[in-house]
């Protein structure tokens, strides 16, 4: 399960098997997503989580700044720290 913090709150350092993901729905959406989610799974399966559905939106994933093609989020797994 992930650790969630709301955008507007300060987050701790990760802890042991864990990552940050900052997500936003849309370039023009001002609402963004700031957590700790715990390592292991595919990038579609944090999507997801999010409530978000990639086929009906032009969401975009990167990793380290390198941009993960949606054709790969089922295979991609991010790694911690």
């Amino acid at each position: 399960m992930s650790t969630m913090a709301d955008s507007t709150e300060l987050l701790g350092p990760a802890t042991d098997g864990q990552f940050r993901m900052i997500a936003c729905p849309s370039l023009s959406h001002e609402r963004r997503t700031d957590r700790y989610c715990d390592a292991g799974r595919a990038v579609g399966d944090y999507v997801r989580e999010l409530g978000w559905q990639p086929e009906r939106m032009s969401a975009r994933v990167t990793i380290d700044g390198a941009l993960v093609p949606e054709a790969e989020w089922e295979t991609v797994v991010p790694q911690a720290g």
